[in-house]
């Protein structure tokens, strides 16, 4: 992973060695996940463009997605994978979280209506 601080050895592994690092902010996508959004995006008429090793003001994420209207190069979305839930990050305003996928896509369906 990519800009952590120096690990810290604690020392209290059963290999006697365990570092403490930060974890990222945002985590990759299962396979699946990726194959649902991006048949979604394609349906759409939308790109989606999957950014890898992603970092914004100091966090960390493994993966995000971002989403663009045909033709533009103004993103329109921006999406990761968080411990425990998914979050939908718009242009403007604040990031939106869901516990499921389908609830998010349903939720990127209406925004677009």
């Amino acid at each position: 992973m990519l800009g952590y601080p120096r690990l810290r050895d604690r020392g209290d592994s059963m290999s006697g060695r365990c570092f403490d690092y930060p974890l990222p902010k945002g985590f990759a996508f299962d396979i699946p996940e990726l194959e649902m959004l991006q048949r979604w995006a394609e349906g759409q008429a939308m790109r989606m463009v999957v950014e890898l090793d992603h970092c914004v003001e100091g966090e960390e994420y493994e993966e995000v997605l971002a989403f663009y209207e045909d033709g533009s190069a103004l993103r329109r979305w921006t999406m990761w994978r968080a411990a425990g839930y998914f979050v939908l990050e718009p242009m403007n305003g604040p990031d939106w979280r869901f516990a499921e996928l389908p609830d998010l896509i349903a939720e990127m369906v209406a925004l677009r209506s």
